[in-house]
């Protein structure tokens, strides 16, 4: 019995595997062609992208600063105990420039409503003093305290202001229902604080009844009045 012969394997000639090493040298350098030419643009798009980073991460911390300079400021002008003392006012030119920092930004409202709260719990403290020492009898007749008169200027001052940036705020934001009503009760809170000023707290207005003539019995009756 014959044995059969089996056939080795096919392996790959040295032809096939030139062939296949030029072909790998040949993608190796395309690929490298390709990569050289790329290098530029993508080394620019990546300075790019740092670039953005960064401006984004400078403008994020300049942003910061900012609110924090503006919360501070607003601290020291209407939150601080320097802010709570008998007779402090605002410095003037300072709430002028803070208001127009925030003019446009988020802020505004928050800022405006501060500012007009202030002068509001001011002049309401103030109005209600005003009124203790008016139902107090003087020591002579017409004599006012330098004390009281500095007081009343501040008074009238922190009304007026009430008054004004109420309004502007209104005008500012003419949709926003908030900042209408808010306004609008500032406005008659001052209103209704002028109107007590002519009466001391504790005073009301009693009419004098006619005395009876002697001999004549009393009577509760108001006579009327002749046309």
């Amino acid at each position: 019995m014959k044995k059969q012969r089996t056939t080795p394997a096919s392996t790959p000639t040295e032809s096939e595997v030139g062939h296949l090493n030029q072909t790998l040298s040949r993608a190796a350098r395309t690929t490298a062609k390709t990569l050289n030419q790329w290098r530029t643009p993508i080394v620019s798009i990546l300075a790019v992208a740092l670039l953005a980073v960064l401006a984004y991460t400078a403008y994020d911390a300049l942003r910061s600063q900012k609110e924090y300079a503006l919360s501070a400021t607003v601290y020291e002008l209407f939150r601080s105990p320097a802010a709570a003392e008998e007779g402090y006012q605002p410095d003037e030119k300072k709430v002028a420039e803070l208001l127009a920092e925030v003019q446009g930004k988020p802020a505004e409202k928050y800022v405006y409503k501060t500012v007009v709260d202030y002068y509001l719990k001011t002049s309401t403290e103030l109005s209600r003093k005003q009124s203790e020492t008016s139902a107090l009898p003087a020591s002579s007749p017409g004599e006012t305290s330098p004390g009281n008169t500095a007081a009343m200027a501040i008074l009238k001052a922190a009304e007026e202001r009430v008054l004004t940036l109420s309004e502007t705020a209104a005008k500012q934001f003419p949709d926003d229902s908030d900042v209408q009503t808010w306004a609008r009760n500032a406005k008659k809170k001052v209103a209704g604080q002028r109107d007590k000023d002519w009466f001391p707290a504790g005073w009301h207005f009693t009419p004098p009844l006619p005395q009876p003539v002697a001999g004549e019995p009393v009577s509760r009756k108001v006579p009327a009045l002749e046309e």
